[in-house]
């Protein structure tokens, strides 16, 4: 199961008649997440030396505080992400990696 994916629940409705009751009927009600999450990246950056590189966002909220990023589920609020910065270009860049994976969970 993912998101809010469940079993089928069954609620069961009564219609009372002089305090007897009368009739009863079932719905059932089952709950399939078929949205994807979603995700978009932060706005390009540009910065003049390599120490102005922001770090990774630690947590799915921290990431959607940056400018143009977004990251939701249609019914989980618990997102995992993974982020990974592949080497530096321009400049006097000495290039690194960093790699993470985040939850808020």
């Amino acid at each position: 199961m993912r998101g809010c994916e469940m079993a089928p629940a069954t609620r069961t409705y009564t219609l009372l008649f002089d305090g007897e009751a009368y009739h009863p009927c079932n719905q059932e009600t089952t709950i399939s997440d078929n949205t994807l999450p979603a995700i978009t990246r932060p706005d390009n950056i540009t910065v003049e030396c390599e120490d102005e590189v922001p770090g990774l966002p630690g947590q799915p909220r921290r990431l959607t505080s940056l400018p143009g990023a977004s990251a939701s589920d249609n019914c989980d609020d618990n997102l995992t992400y993974a982020c990974t910065t592949g080497p530096l270009t321009g400049g006097a860049s000495r290039g690194h990696d960093h790699a993470g994976t985040q939850s808020d969970g």
